[in-house]
């Protein structure tokens, strides 16, 4: 199946950022595609854009400090989803966070493990990657493998609350499922409350766990992606930014 403009809610590629200088600070990243609205940053928490910074080519830089882009609740058309969804994909092509900390790529909700059926993906501790999604409780898959810190990477977390538990949400590092350590936790018994939620991107909603290094794409779709299409859609954009090394201890 074709991925379509109807399954995307936000593609950000940072290859479409034009006019902007070298290190200038980021007011938004206008989306290339998606029903959703193009996220923003206020004054003082603006990440950089940086022309070569993820493997030679275009990039956003946040910088472990507060640099975060966000979405808003849709009331006034600034959100990134606008209704529930019983499935969806989160994607990203991302620098591996700093070693031995805990960062967050992205977050919806008032705040994850607190706020009704949130998402995250963040790196956490020891560098392993992190995704939760679609619960009502915590519904959490975490790597087995240590992320070599700068590493380059592409990370899919698909959810789908249709399916059995241990099908539910998988994660994907550069065209692999990844290993994880144990059963997900929680529970898959409801949709993904995305109606009204903030969400940003590079910090949680509190700015607290801000992420460090380069993001290079972002994309929210409104569906889950088979594993072949993970798989697919993964090593695509491998090849896209030239990513050859592969997710290792």
């Amino acid at each position: 199946r074709a991925i379509s403009g109807a399954d995307l809610a936000i593609w950000l590629d940072a290859d479409d950022i034009v006019g902007v200088a070298e290190g200038a600070e980021l007011t938004t990243w206008l989306k290339k595609d998606g029903d959703g609205a193009s996220p923003t940053a206020d004054s003082g928490k603006r990440p950089l854009y940086k022309g070569a910074g993820f493997n030679g080519r275009p990039a956003v830089l946040f910088d472990a400090t507060n640099d975060s882009f966000k979405w808003g609740t849709g009331d006034s058309g600034d959100g990134l989803i606008a209704t529930d969804m019983a499935a969806n994909t989160l994607i990203a092509v991302n620098t591996s966070a700093t070693e031995d900390t805990t960062k967050m790529l992205f977050e919806m909700g008032t705040g994850y493990n607190t706020g009704p059926r949130a998402l995250a993906m963040y790196y956490q501790g020891g560098n392993k990657f992190v995704t939760g999604m679609g619960a009502t409780q915590d519904f959490d898959e975490q790597t087995v493998a240590d992320c070599v810190p700068n590493i380059l990477n592409v990370c899919i977390s698909r959810f789908d609350r249709d399916l059995a538990d241990a099908a539910a949400l998988k994660t994907f590092i550069n065209g692999q499922p990844a290993a994880v350590a144990g059963p997900e936790s929680g529970n898959n018994d409801d949709d993904t409350d995305w109606s009204g939620q903030p969400c940003y991107l590079g910090s949680r909603n509190n700015g607290s766990l801000p992420f460090n290094g380069h993001i290079r794409e972002f994309i929210v779709l409104k569906r889950a992606l088979t594993v072949g299409e993970a798989c697919r859609l993964s090593k695509a954009l491998m090849n896209k930014s030239g990513i050859t090394r592969m997710y290792a201890a």
